[in-house]
């Protein structure tokens, strides 16, 4: 049996290993799903840079969040130590299904079924707020983030992808919405995936145009065979 898994509203910082590189381990994952189809080539997904990145262990833990009542400073402070530029805003009292007052990865992992996932905030936003004079040292991030649903018509705001989007999507989304940070979210299965950037959608359109690259040559050395 599978020791219990927790993790604590506080997350341990995570170092980067100097050596890793995401565009070679997105184009590996990307390898290994061609290899299992038995195809000569395979656009890469969103779900190739969420596995890169738990490999490195900034993911190691899905995503990197806060809750609503956190303080801004707190978040800040926190996204400066992770190295990241959002974070996930969840509702603590709808992630705690088990009313233990800790939260389990698996209740991390199931956030989007339990309704818990409040909004996303960047590090946009905490500037946006910043040049409003809407910071104080009592601020808490529900006052600045993006939230999830639009309090005022009913609307959705926060954009997801699922994880088998190709990155050019995902980039296409990213970019039409005028955002920096996508949550990646399994609508069928109701989990929260990981989070990703634009950078990390950038470096994986470069992987995945130096595979097509790899294979054209490949194909051109070969005779076409």
């Amino acid at each position: 049996k599978e020791p219990e898994k927790e993790e604590e509203e506080e997350e341990e910082e995570v170092g980067t290993p100097e050596t890793f590189c995401l565009c070679a381990q997105v184009k590996i994952n990307a390898k290994i799903r061609k290899d299992r189809a038995h195809c000569v080539y395979k656009p890469v997904v969103v779900d190739d840079i969420v596995r890169a990145k738990q490999k490195d262990g900034n993911l190691a833990k899905r995503a990197h969040w806060t809750t609503l009542d956190a303080l801004v400073d707190d978040a800040v402070r926190k996204m400066h130590d992770l190295d990241v530029g959002a974070l996930v805003v969840m509702d603590f009292n709808k992630l705690d299904v088990d009313k233990s007052k800790k939260i389990h990865l698996e209740e991390l992992f199931y956030a989007p079924k339990s309704n818990a996932i409040a909004g996303i905030v960047s590090e946009r936003d905490y500037l946006r707020a910043v040049a409003m004079n809407k910071v104080t040292d009592l601020t808490t991030v529900r006052e600045i983030m993006t939230p999830a649903v639009d309090t005022a018509t009913g609307m959705k705001r926060l954009i997801s992808v699922e994880p088998y989007c190709s990155v050019l999507a995902a980039m296409q989304a990213m970019t039409t919405g005028h955002f920096r940070h996508i949550p990646v979210i399994n609508s069928e299965l109701q989990t929260l995936e990981g989070l990703v950037s634009l950078g990390d959608v950038v470096k994986a359109v470069i992987s995945e145009q130096d595979e097509e690259i790899d294979v054209l040559e490949d194909y051109i050395t070969n005779g076409g065979k």
